[in-house]
């Protein structure tokens, strides 16, 4: 599947809001909502994520926020401790086209084809809220 070079752009300007310390060093942000990047209900979505985060209890996670800069746009998420292979199982699974993994504070966004693009570093893009 073809990507736009502008949804590219959106994903690589994700910011990420979380009021929880993060004590992972490999990690993946991961997310059920509008699958496609096609736009779906709030009830599609929440139902959607919860089915992830149920598929997610076996490994150590919690919820983030991921959006734009002004927080206009934003998708309920998670961070999840497991391995970038299991991630984009379940990416594909929750019709992703992409996932964001993080290695030693190094930022990646990972297609669900397996490619990768810098992103920069985490900690550039993680905003801690309360």
């Amino acid at each position: 599947m073809q990507i736009d070079s502008s949804l590219i752009q959106a994903y690589l300007a994700t910011y990420f809001y979380t009021d929880k310390p993060i004590a992972f060093h490999r990690f993946c942000v991961i997310t059920a909502c509008n699958p496609r990047s096609k736009k779906v209900s709030d009830f599609d979505n929440n139902l959607r994520n919860k089915q992830l985060e149920a598929d997610l209890a076996e490994h150590v996670h919690q919820p983030v926020l991921a959006g734009d800069e002004t927080k206009q746009w934003c998708e309920e998420s998670y961070i999840v401790e497991i391995s970038l292979q299991k991630a984009i199982e379940l990416a594909k699974r929750y019709e992703q086209n992409a996932i964001y993994y993080i290695e030693d504070g190094e930022l990646f966004l990972v297609f669900v084809s397996g490619k990768q693009m810098s992103a920069g570093t985490f900690s550039e893009k993680v905003r801690f809220v309360r």
